[in-house]
């Protein structure tokens, strides 16, 4: 519906085609039906455009519109203006130009500025109002206010609209950019006609303001329906206080007619004289001001109570207002002393409960640290004990292997001296031995080099037995060679048993350093897990402590709910007893009003009825009275006619006249002038 209505009012609101010419660089639109406005900025004003001195654009469309250029607004009346308007042919799309002046068709150019006028002032009025609902203040009235309303303006309705214009007219660097800030230069788009910004901005007003009275009705129509929906969920049990309550004094205005023309028609007439003559009717001058000044009196009178009715009638609604507003300020005073009352005791309350939670957490804190510092010192102690016995543990398996490896070694070195001291004698007695046999062999070769062949048989055979004896030798020393070698052989072994012997003790001096540290690592995540546990269980001391004192707000909440239930019942039973009371009384009273009333009413209704009875004999006298009056004027009405028509005396026919208008009844009267009326008529 409000779409609707929206695209409605874009439809009356003339469109600016965008190959219009435009003269002036920002020209002001006017509208010629639907007066529509808007501002360039918050603070309003003429716009400034670059057009040529003195002129007023103006582009017709459905509606007329027209396009006033800024230096028109500051030199209204100086030098030649000049109106000119550009006709859009929707057909052939011809431009045709009209010139319109001050000087040749002045009523269309001021009559277009005064639209213009009319147009920028309700614009600003929409604004200011847009703008009080917006900062929800009844006025604006100090300079920070506004500014603010300027700033909020902008941001709010005029910079997304002229952006849209902008990317409507294919101006994107215009406003391309992101939102506007409170330090940013404001800048009119070029080529846009203005007539389309104060379109689209009262537009935008109009559709704020119809979403603020969407949502007023929304809010109230919620208000009744919770209210509804309260009173049928009312308890039925409960009494409802409206019985008692007396409707308010409604006021209401009844003013008699005041009868001032009746009345100074009688006045006139009777002051009035006949003239015989010339059958007019005349009044004296003095009669005529008594008439006027009776007139005049009655007309003040009937002001002057009408003054006093109406300013009776305004006392009453205002004394009325006041004692409203003052049992209302009553009221807000009682609940905002209830308020102060009850915020004071929750706030005591709540202070209470957050101390002994304080005091109880601050407890268990102290414990709970109590507890960590407990565990650190048992952790610290056990790695104490533990690195304790693996260090000595480990310096026991060292002491050890450096005792073998030292033993072995120095067997090995007294091996070695002993086997080199050995192998070093050993050669020195083959040499000596070998030098001894030599010398032996010069000598006697040198003492029998005459000898024959019997001398060299018996040396190749002393040679033989030599190389024999060295041969055996040299297998003993060979022997014993291999001894050495088997010797170090097994000392070789013993080495490699001994370095296999310290690897293990390395082995196990590295396994007992990670079982160690296996356990350090325990018992660090025993130690997490401990942490963890302690935190898990402070989460769950916390939603316990949550939970209980859920529990005992809920449990003070309903005490107090009780109570408040039980006082509000109290003072309901107290208050309808007083009210019954109260109705007793007044039933009571009432009563006897009535038995008083009764007792008049009888009184009176007798003497009405005697009075009844007697008017009504006095009117039957009177008809009859009439009756015979009428049957006696007829009679002589007829005879006087007779006589007139005898006659012919217009002298004695207007005497007759005369005295049947002074002495005769009104129906006489009328009777004669209808005969006269006919006469004049005949004539």
């Amino acid at each position: 519906m409000l779409g609707k209505r929206t695209r409605d009012r874009r439809r009356e609101v003339p469109a600016i085609s965008s190959s219009v010419p435009v003269q002036a660089a920002n020209a002001t639109p006017i509208s010629g039906q639907g007066v529509s406005s808007t501002t360039t900025s918050a603070v309003g004003g003429l716009p400034s455009g670059g057009g040529g001195p003195n002129t007023i654009t103006a582009t017709p469309s459905t509606e007329n519109t027209v396009v006033k250029s800024s230096s028109q607004s500051a030199n209204l009346t100086q030098g030649p203006q000049t109106v000119s308007s550009t006709v859009l042919s929707g057909a052939q799309g011809t431009d045709k130009s009209l010139k319109l002046s001050t000087q040749d068709t002045p009523v269309e150019a001021y009559t277009l500025i005064k639209k213009f006028l009319i147009l920028w002032k309700r614009v600003e009025l929409l604004k200011y109002a847009w703008g009080k609902r917006r900062l929800g203040v009844e006025r604006i009235d100090t300079p920070s206010l506004f500014k603010t309303f300027c700033s909020i303006y902008k941001r709010e309705k005029l910079y997304p609209l002229l952006r849209s214009l902008a990317i409507q007219y294919r101006q994107h660097d215009m406003f391309s950019i992101g939102p506007l800030d409170e330090t940013d230069i404001f800048v009119m788009p070029k080529g846009i006609p203005e007539i389309v910004v104060r379109q689209r901005q009262l537009l935008k007003l109009i559709e704020a303001f119809e979403f603020y009275m969407i949502a007023d009705l929304r809010k109230l129509v919620v208000k009744q329906t919770d209210l509804v929906i309260k009173e049928r969920n009312r308890e039925e049990g409960n009494l409802p206080l409206d019985l008692w309550k007396r409707p308010a004094m409604k006021e209401a205005m009844s003013f008699k007619r005041p009868a001032l023309a009746d009345e100074f028609i009688v006045d006139l007439m009777s002051n009035m004289q006949l003239d015989e003559r010339t059958n007019q009717y005349s009044i004296t001058k003095d009669k005529l001001n008594e008439v006027l000044q009776t007139l005049a009196i009655s007309v003040m009178r009937v002001q002057r109570e009408s003054y006093e009715n109406y300013s009776m009638y305004y006392e009453n609604l205002l004394k009325n207002q006041h004692s409203l507003l003052y049992a209302r300020e009553r009221e807000i005073e009682a609940l905002k002393e209830s308020l102060k009352q009850k915020d004071l005791e929750t706030s005591v309350t709540v202070q209470f409960q957050m101390s002994e939670q304080a005091h109880n957490l601050l407890l268990e804190v102290t414990a709970l640290r109590a507890r960590i510092a407990e565990l650190e010192e048992a952790n610290g102690k056990t790695e104490a004990k533990v690195r304790v016995r693996v260090r000595r543990e480990f310096n026991v398996a060292m002491r050890k292997l450096f005792g073998l490896s030292f033993e072995q070694k120095a067997r090995i070195d007294e091996y070695r001296d002993h086997l080199h001291a050995i192998t070093l004698q050993r050669i020195a007695e083959v040499r000596e031995e070998a030098s001894a046999e030599m010398a032996r062999i010069k000598e006697r070769s040198g003492a029998r080099a005459s000898a024959g062949m019997f001398s060299q048989n018996v040396s190749t055979a002393s040679e033989s037995e030599r190389e024999d004896d060295l041969a055996e030798r040299n297998l003993r020393l060979s022997r014993e060679v291999n001894s050495l070698h088997q010797r170090n052989i097994r000392l070789q072994q013993m080495m490699t048993r001994l370095q296999e012997q310290r690897n293990q003790s390395k082995t196990q001096v590295t396994r007992l350093g990670l079982l160690s540290e296996q356990r350090v690592r325990m018992l660090n995540e025993e130690m997490s897990k401990l942490r963890d546990h302690l935190s898990n269980t402070e989460k769950h001391l916390n939603d316990m402590r949550k939970a209980l004192d859920k529990e005992m707000n809920d449990k003070v909440e309903k005490k107090h709910a009780a109570e408040r239930k039980a006082a509000t019942d109290k003072q309901m039973a107290m208050v309808k007893q007083m009210h019954i009371d109260q109705l007793m009384a007044e039933i009571s009273e009432k009563n006897a009003m009535l038995e008083q009333m009764g007792s008049l009413l009888d009184a009176s209704a007798k003497s009405k009825k005697q009075e009844a009875d007697k008017s009504v004999r006095e009117v039957d006298l009177l008809r009859k009275q009439l009756r015979e009056e009428r049957k006696l004027k007829k009679s002589a009405i007829h005879k006087v006619d007779d006589l007139m028509s005898q006659v012919g005396a217009p002298l004695l026919r207007q005497r007759l006249a005369q005295q049947l208008l002074q002495n005769g009844s009104p129906q006489a009267h009328v009777h004669y002038l209808q005969m006269h009326d006919d006469e004049f008529q005949n004539e």
